[in-house]
């Protein structure tokens, strides 16, 4: 009799690894984040990504995460409440 229940896959390696945004996404879902502040966070850290490309966001220092908001702040003109949400989506990095 086979022992592999259908449908549940063998753990060989052969399923490729969640991305950072998949990874996000699961752990807001754990903390039961509603959908509209997974995808806000989403978009928050989209940005960042983009904007320190090709860097992963995980090798940052505090100094440019700090020069980041400010780009935002001063450059971008984005509101405070915003930057407050890109401030609080980066723990989830």
């Amino acid at each position: 009799m086979n022992a592999r229940i259908q449908g549940m896959g063998e753990r060989d390696g052969s399923h490729p690894t969640p991305g950072l945004f998949e990874l996000l996404r699961q752990e807001l879902k754990l903390r039961n984040y509603s959908y509209k502040t997974v995808s806000a966070y989403s978009s928050c850290l989209r940005g960042l990504v983009r904007y320190f490309a090709p860097r992963h966001p995980r090798e940052l220092s505090s100094t440019d995460i700090r020069n980041y908001l400010l780009h935002l702040i001063e450059d971008e003109g984005i509101a405070a409440s915003t930057v407050n949400q890109v401030l609080n989506a980066l723990p989830f990095l």
